[in-house]
């Protein structure tokens, strides 16, 4: 298999992979470079002379691996791109996003347009998590959570020359908005891997969210105003959530928080998507409390001056703003203000470019530096304090060498990383002689042989329903069927679709009915961790449920009432087997065939039946 590297191969930004498989064109990520002296595009030309690009796969919604996807998709308008529902939204965002800032930079010509972006997302199709799907004829791409930024997705690409499996970017640990990656013993030909951290090991990643609320606490002590550039996907959410808390807990004051730029539409998307996230904050969402903000915590409206904002508040307050690294944004602005401030501080918590403003501001603690920086053009004499906290997102160099463990490729290719990262991965990798590593440059055309193609883990079912659900009885003997056959294992909605008929269905309306009947019951829930997930309901969970949703007396009576015509004589109610029976003076006015149909609704809402007596009531036929 032959793969072209347009980008990230010894850098980190412009991710943009194409390789060829079964006589078709595969790319994965089109992202931008986004330090300012560097061509933001990836090498465009050197996949051009490839072939065609039939089918794109987009890996999640950072910059740097979707920023050209608009240009690309304009030079291949046959191709469809693959994205999970979450990275399209944030995508639409952050693209918007990047056109404008293009359009305000006079020496700057936008290598895009609105139509571009138009057409680009009439082109996108949705993927959902764990489910196979056949992107092109032969070529089957299955999706996994990646944790690192909602909506993050590792990809595992099946084709008939052999399985790839791509990294994007990922992490194995939990934080505060998403669960970490989850990946099977899946069995790649070939992996491509993210090095990002490939040289570091990360501080415990609860030991770094303490000391960056301590060092929060210790800031507003002593009266601070705190600036926290943080890249508005991910990182932002981070911080504000940890804010919340830390204010929740008592572990820092209430005071003014101000939240600016594009991290203000990104709270939005995740709002809009919760079982992208943990459980948790996803629940917060769905019950309608509001994740991010709080009176304390609030968005900086467009209509808002930043520097009279700054200067107006007397005492600490915090701005968390993007960009992360300082490279643009309203985070500058903030920047510039108190910059030269020696009681200001302003908390780095991720990874700086080289040749960002941010490692620029990281540096100045080096012995011999002139403590000068320069923000918009402009050169400053940096006096406030500046910190680091260790809040990334990428997995760490072990991380990174234990997910090549678990799913042993004998082909490995690192990109996205430094030359430091790189060399220090490619050393511990190579260690086993088995391992063929590959470093390839950008513009770069390596050929990987493949003499002998390994054989997949794909889940199949060895046993299923092959029934439909029609009721209370068909949910109680799915659940049974699950729990004997597949007990350890929770499912897709299409997984159990799959279960429950013994066929296959990509139609959106019959899943979204399916799992509707199957959450609305007591005996199915969603994984925990998962959202996206369902597995069957503990006894627990179910008596909780039956319990909770127990209709009582007075329910009963106000359904009869409003479904039921003529007058009711009365009504006699028979708790201990949730039956209800009612004596109406004419009986014989009410159809058979709508009392059916009311005692089924009935039964279906409340969990109750109701019979009617036949007998008439002769006075009231006298009278």
């Amino acid at each position: 298999m032959k793969f072209t590297f347009g980008g990230g191969a010894q850098e980190v930004g412009a991710s943009c992979i194409y390789f060829e498989a079964g006589g078709k064109g595969i790319l994965m990520d089109a992202g931008i470079r986004q330090s300012g002296t560097k061509d933001r595009l990836p090498d465009f030309f050197s996949i051009q002379q490839q072939g065609s690009v039939d089918v794109i796969l987009i890996s999640h919604a950072h910059m740097d691996h979707i920023g050209s996807l608009p240009l690309i998709s304009r030079m291949y308008p046959g191709a469809l791109i693959y994205m999970t529902a979450m990275t399209r939204d944030l995508a639409r965002v952050l693209l918007l996003d990047g056109l404008k800032i293009m359009n305000q930079t006079e020496e700057e010509i936008p290598f895009y347009n609105e139509q571009d972006m138009q057409n680009m997302f009439e082109r996108v199709r949705i993927v959902k998590y764990l489910a196979e799907t056949e992107v092109l004829p032969g070529i089957k791409a299955t999706y996994y959570p990646a944790g690192h930024v909602a909506g993050a997705a590792c990809i595992n690409i099946e084709t008939p020359d052999g399985t790839v499996f791509y990294t994007g970017d990922y992490s194995l640990f939990t934080q505060q908005t998403v669960e970490g990656a989850r990946i099977p013993r899946l069995r790649p030909d070939i992996a491509i891997t993210e090095t990002t951290y490939g040289s570091r090991m990360h501080s415990n990643r609860q030991a770094e969210e303490n000391r960056f609320v301590t060092l929060l606490a210790e800031c507003i002590r002593q009266n601070m105003k705190i600036l926290i550039p943080a890249f508005a996907l991910g990182r932002a959410q981070e911080v504000l959530l940890l804010i919340r808390s830390a204010m929740l807990k008592k572990q820092i004051p209430e005071i003014p928080v101000w939240c600016d730029g594009m991290v203000r539409d990104m709270n939005q998307a995740y709002k809009n998507n919760p079982t992208f996230l943990r459980e948790a904050l996803a629940r917060r969402i769905m019950k309608g409390q509001e994740p991010f903000y709080t009176d304390s915590i609030q968005p900086v409206l467009n209509s808002m001056d930043r520097n009279e904002l700054y200067h107006n508040i007397k005492g600490s307050c915090i701005f968390v703003a993007s960009s992360g690294m300082l490279s643009g944004g309203p985070s500058v602005t903030y920047a510039q203000n108190l910059i030269t401030d020696e009681n200001a501080c302003i908390i780095l918590t991720g990874y700086q470019d080289e040749e960002s403003p941010g490692r620029a501001l990281l540096n100045l603690a080096a012995p011999d530096s002139d403590h000068t920086i320069t923000l918009n053009n402009v050169l400053y004499t940096a006096k406030c304090r500046v910190e680091i906290v260790g809040l990334s997102a990428h997995a760490d160099k072990m991380e990174l060498l234990n997910m090549m463990d678990k799913i042993t490729p004998r082909n490995i290719i690192l990109v996205h990383g430094d030359g430091e990262s790189i060399d220090s991965m490619s050393d511990d990798l190579s260690q086993d002689y088995r391992r063929r590593i590959y470093v390839p440059a950008v513009g770069e055309t390596i050929d990987i042989p493949l003499r002998s193609l390994r054989k997949q883990n794909t889940f199949r079912f060895n046993e299923t329903l092959h029934m439909t659900i029609n009721g209370e009885e068909d949910l109680v003997k799915l659940r049974t069927f699950w729990l004997e056959h597949y007990q350890r294992y929770t499912f897709t909605i299409e997984q159990v679709y799959t279960l429950l008929t013994g066929t296959h269905t990509e139609e959106e309306e019959e899943l979204a009915k399916l799992q509707k009947t199957l959450l609305d019951s007591p005996y199915f829930t969603t994984d925990r961790r998962r959202l996206f997930l369902i597995r069957p309901a503990t006894e627990e969970e179910i008596l909780e449920e039956k319990k909770a949703n127990t209709a009582t007396i007075q329910d009963v009576e106000s359904f009869i009432r409003s479904h039921f015509p003529g007058n009711l004589r009365k009504i006699s109610y028979f708790q201990d087997r949730q039956a209800a029976a009612i004596v109406m003076d004419f009986p014989d006015v009410v159809n058979r065939d709508e009392i059916d149909a009311i005692n089924k609704e009935m039964k279906d809402t409340l969990g109750w039946t109701v019979s009617l007596s036949d007998t008439m009531n002769h006075t009231a036929a006298n009278t």
